[in-house]
């Protein structure tokens, strides 16, 4: 079992793909990439942030996606979180060499569930595949969430509001927390692609035949039009309405709840 997690897809590091090919636009690789053909534009001065934070649930993912699903059924939870452990520890003490500031943190998004599960807008879990991958995240978070180097959070990601921030999250919500820093910017898993703010906007579920492009990443917003990860889109009807709404205003992707009076606007 161990010898097919070894064997698993990676890329510049001994690390699962998705995250290794993200890690490529910020660090030189160690090892032979899995593209050479692949552009990779690099940050030019990793200075700029004080922070990289990784959520943890995006390394449990891109460590099940980087075998198959009949691969993954074969190996224990047991394996699986070893391996995960090794990824992080790889991971801080390279960054720690690099002289990089490094946090891990654990979201459980009990505010999301909270809020929207009893309105129908989140995204269920219904395959077996999808129950099984639940299952094997839930038990990697619980075991890591006894770590003591491991931030828990309910629903605002904050380290130190001083921080001008890399995230590292499949997650879209997570990104709402950009108040908390001087600057928040995602470092996307697999494309390695650095996201300002300004491009937050191809984080929500594609609405054919719209441009999306002018719309900046906010709550509701993300209940209505819905993502990849958690929120299920609304319907088209409802989407159109309200994105026809906004063009009538001067929302752009910088603009805020309190620039745009968001509540007289729903109202």
């Amino acid at each position: 079992m161990q010898k097919r997690l070894s064997e698993r897809s990676t890329s510049g590091f001994p690390l699962s793909i998705g995250t290794s090919l993200a890690l490529e636009t910020i660090f030189d690789p160690v090892s032979p990439v899995y593209d050479e053909s692949r552009s990779v534009t690099k940050v030019e001065d990793l200075r700029t942030y004080t922070l990289l934070a990784f959520n943890v649930s995006t390394l449990v993912r891109n460590l099940l996606t980087s075998l198959s699903y009949a691969e993954i059924l074969a190996i224990g939870k047991k394996e699986i979180y070893e391996t995960l452990l090794e990824e992080i520890e790889f991971l801080t003490n390279f960054c720690s060499t690099n002289g990089v500031e490094m946090k891990w943190y654990l979201h459980k998004y009990s505010y999301v569930k909270n809020v929207y599960e009893s309105q129908g807008k989140l995204r269920k879990i219904t395959t077996d595949r999808q129950h099984f991958f639940n299952d094997m995240t839930n038990y990697c978070l619980n075991q890591l969430a006894k770590q003591d180097d491991v931030v828990e959070f309910s629903k605002n990601i904050s380290f130190d509001k001083s921080d001008k921030c890399l995230i590292f999250t499949h997650i879209p919500f997570d990104l709402l927390s950009y108040t908390n820093f001087i600057r928040l910017d995602l470092l996307e898993s697999h494309t390695g692609v650095i996201k300002t703010r300004k491009d937050w906007w191809t984080k929500y579920y594609e609405l054919p035949g719209e441009d999306m492009s002018f719309l900046p990443l906010m709550e509701y917003f993300l209940s209505v039009f819905g993502d990849n990860v958690m929120f299920k889109p609304d319907t088209i009807e409802n989407r159109k309405k309200l994105i026809n709404t906004l063009k009538r205003t001067e929302i752009h992707p910088l603009s805020s709840e309190m620039s745009l009076g968001f509540m007289k606007l729903l109202g």
